[in-house]
């Protein structure tokens, strides 16, 4: 199942500490004077400490500090990769006759969903969800699996619903942020979704640029943001943000399903792998903004 989040690599239970040194080191980390890497290394040890909590209290699931983020405060990561957002109100499908299901299915054994995405330090899980799942469909029904392109979503898809969270707006923010099925409404009116191999992540040496027309109330003025628009695919030369031809696959429909656990496991079993979102922003409870918090499906 794909989840709407970049969940932190974690520290196997059991295994030593990284240190600072070493894991700043692995992520190219660079800080603007020594007062301020020192800061950084007590915020990484004090989630070493929080993380060993959790993996001794929660049994069953592993948590780490081995991804990028393990030096931030859980409201910093919030304020630099999550765009305020509220939940739309979609109307969800619900099961009404119940198949009986086995313990345990995978859709990874089956060959319908790929290896999982580093999406780096961005907030486009969004779009690396959608893409996942449009690539579970194809897989499903053909028996091929295609890595799609989230960076497609990332940079063109400036969707907007008024009408969500009560009128308060929901909208796809490039790299702050998004929704699935404002991408899924967005690559129907698009015409399709380009490979992966066409049109790759996060090109070396530059910043996705944020889509032209995005709502700046919804998702904050980034005016500002380092970007080089002549050399992305989708901005650039090429102008495929505006293509009418060369997809991968097209797409012809979406769907919301159930809330409930045990409709959503028999809804995976019948139509293929699904994006599940997770209300993860730092003022949600715990850890969740930097992605300790253990989910279980």
């Amino acid at each position: 199942m794909l989840f709407w989040l970049y969940l932190l690599p974690l520290l196997a239970r059991g295994k030593t500490a990284p240190r600072f040194a070493d894991w700043s080191k692995a992520h190219g980390k660079t800080y603007e004077n020594e007062e301020v890497a020192k800061v950084r290394a007590e915020v990484f040890r004090a989630n070493v400490a929080r993380v060993r909590e959790l993996n001794e209290n929660d049994p069953g699931v592993t948590y780490s500090v081995a991804g990028p983020f393990a030096d931030l405060e859980p409201q910093e990561f919030a304020a630099r990769l999550m765009s305020k957002r509220t939940a739309p109100d979609v109307t969800a499908e619900s099961v009404l006759i119940a198949p009986r299901l086995s313990d345990s299915f995978d859709w990874t054994d089956k060959g319908a969903v790929g290896p999982v995405r580093d999406q780096k330090a961005l907030g486009s899980c969004w779009a690396v969800s959608t893409a996942e799942a449009v690539e579970g469909q194809v897989a499903v029904t053909t028996g091929k699996l295609v890595p799609l392109s989230p960076e497609q979503l990332v940079e063109c898809d400036a969707s907007t619903d008024p009408s969500c969270g009560g009128g308060k707006g929901c909208a796809d923010c490039g790299m702050f942020g998004g929704w699935p099925y404002l991408a899924y409404q967005y690559l129907e009116k698009a015409g399709g979704m380009f490979s992966e191999a066409d049109w790759p992540y996060w090109a070396t040496g530059m910043y996705p640029c944020m889509p032209q027309g995005y709502s700046k109330p919804l998702c904050g003025n980034h005016d500002d943001l380092f970007c080089k628009a002549n050399s992305t695919k989708g901005q650039g030369p090429l102008h495929l943000c505006h293509a009418s031809q060369g997809f991968a696959v097209r797409v012809t429909g979406w769907r919301a399903l159930s809330r409930n656990e045990s409709e959503l496991a028999m809804q995976l079993v019948q139509y293929g792998p699904l994006s599940v979102l997770i209300e993860a922003d730092a003022g949600s409870g715990g850890f969740r903004g930097l992605g300790f918090r253990g989910f279980r499906v």
